[in-house]
């Protein structure tokens, strides 16, 4: 998923309804009475779509430092665990009888 696909799931205008298969959120695209448009956010609702937002204009940049951060404290956590080696074992060697 790109950096656009990430962001638009984030804010809840998009979500992933099963692999390979993206839906919109029925309050941006659906052009319908209000019973339609009640009937299809119900549905957006219960299969637990994120809320949807409406950003300000400096939000995608907020958003990219945010998950920036977020990238760097998992490295630095990743860093600080302790590697422990493996003592290597030694190919026996079969004994002729």
């Amino acid at each position: 998923m790109n950096e656009a696909s990430r962001f638009f799931a984030h804010i809840g205008w998009m979500r992933t309804a099963k692999r390979g298969v993206l839906q919109l959120n029925p309050w941006l695209t659906v052009a319908g009475t209000s019973g339609e448009q009640e009937k299809w956010q119900a549905l957006w609702n219960s299969a637990k779509g994120p809320a949807c937002i409406i950003p300000h204009g400096d939000y995608p940049t907020e958003w990219r430092r945010a998950r920036e951060a977020e990238k760097k404290a998992a490295e630095s956590a990743r860093r600080k665990e302790k590697v422990v080696t493996l003592r290597q074992r030694w190919p026996l060697r079969k004994l002729s009888a």
